[in-house]
């Protein structure tokens, strides 16, 4: 069992670490910090490490680590669980090399290096969101006086990085998605997002009233502020244009039936559509619910392909998929039933048309490769066909005068 560690208001765990002692005599103790007993082993042994290679801990300024981690308790207070999480993992993975760097040792040729690395494999969404956490961290170094200089002055965002490809589900697995949600206990959870193009959070918040009168009425979402595991909900969505309106389609209409009928709920208008134990999902269970579909799926998809031959089994393995993918497939599924692009935006609850148009680009390609495929087959299966039609006996008469 780990030792009992002081817990602060922020959440972290903190353990004074001994660095040696200071010239009157006394002990002197640097703090180490994390939001979980594995957090701040990590941290004490970062500490400890410096120290025996010898690291002045006398009057020296923050680590590029301890700034960053300073940075989001102050200066990112208001964000959300996600978009903290979002954060820490840009700062954990892509400014790792100089976690232990003094903030004043940074030049900005390695911030520069860093965005160019990011650049080179990833998103240009994701370079955007690390640019802007470099600059957040930066910029405020030189404001509390740890840097000389503000080294994001004239740091070069790179742009024209990798589009993210939006993928969604295939015919085949929408299938097998749909007869595993019949069967289990929150099967509406991936249909509602698949088949409405809701985001998790926003399926989570839907009321039973939410479901009434043939459409999914989306106005609210469910967020997990800072480290918190417990929900509130949110009396507006991503953006603005999210509060929207989307028509129940005919393959849902089932699962809406069902989770009514399963949890007796259908005059209390008033009440949450997903619950447990009576409470809105924590952020554990709705982890666990995700993994719990994914699982059934698996079993599901396993069942439809494992194939026998004697004694030989072969079994192709399904691909993984996320939640988000969800609503790619409902853009789509929109794209296919020829949804105007504006009133796909509408629906999906977009800001701008961007995305749609992004996505909508990318299936019409794919509907053209398609279409070049299915025309080369039409002649080729033409021609195979000519060659094996039957000669008539007309045919036979007609060559016999001709000769």
């Amino acid at each position: 069992m780990p030792p009992r560690y002081k817990k602060r208001k922020d959440k972290r765990y903190q353990k004074l670490v001994n660095v040696g002692k200071r010239p009157d005599g006394s002990y002197h103790r640097v703090p180490a910090y994390g939001y979980s007993y594995e957090e701040l082993e990590e941290d004490i042994k970062r500490i400890e490490a410096l120290h025996n290679a010898g690291f002045d801990f006398s009057d020296r300024k923050p680590t590029v680590k301890e700034w960053a981690d300073k940075w989001l308790e102050v200066y990112k207070a208001e964000l959300n669980r996600s978009q903290r999480s979002n954060y820490r993992s840009l700062i954990n993975v892509h400014l790792k090399e100089m976690h232990n760097v003094s903030i004043d040792k940074v030049r900005q040729v390695d911030l520069q290096k860093v965005l160019k690395a990011a650049h080179d494999s990833l998103s240009q969404s994701i370079v955007d969101k690390l640019y802007n956490g470099i600059v957040g961290i930066f910029s405020t170094a030189k404001k509390n006086g740890l840097t000389a200089t503000d080294l994001t002055a004239d740091l070069n965002k790179p742009t024209g990085g990798k589009k993210v490809k939006r993928d969604s589900l295939s015919e085949v697995e929408i299938g097998i998605l749909a007869a595993t949600c019949k069967e289990h206990e929150y099967g509406l959870l991936p249909m509602v997002m698949m088949y409405a193009g809701l985001r998790f959070g926003e399926a989570l918040a839907l009321t039973y009233g939410d479901l009434q009168g043939g459409y999914v009425n989306v106005d609210k979402t469910v967020v997990y502020e800072k480290n918190s595991n417990a929900p509130s909900v949110k009396y507006a969505t991503k953006t603005e244009a999210g509060i929207r309106k989307v028509p129940i389609v005919p393959p849902l209409e089932p699962f809406i039936e069902e989770h009514i009928a399963r949890f007796g709920a259908d005059q209390l208008k008033s009440n949450y559509v997903f619950l447990r134990d009576g409470r809105l999902f924590s952020a554990t269970m709705r982890k666990r619910t995700w993994r719990s579909i994914m699982e059934a799926y698996n079993a599901k998809w396993e069942e439809e392909h494992t194939k026998t031959n004697g004694d030989l089994v072969s079994f192709v393995q399904p691909r993984k998929f996320t939640a988000h993918m969800l609503r790619h497939t409902f853009v789509s599924i929109m794209y296919d039933a020829d949804v105007d692009i504006k009133t796909a935006q509408k629906w999906a609850g977009h800001s701008t048309a961007a995305i749609l148009m992004d996505t909508y680009t990318h299936l019409s390609e794919k509907k053209e490769e398609d279409a070049e495929t299915k025309i080369r087959q039409h002649f080729i299966q033409g021609k195979a066909d000519e060659t094996e039609k039957p000669v008539s006996d007309e045919e036979v008469v007609y060559a016999h005068n001709e000769s």
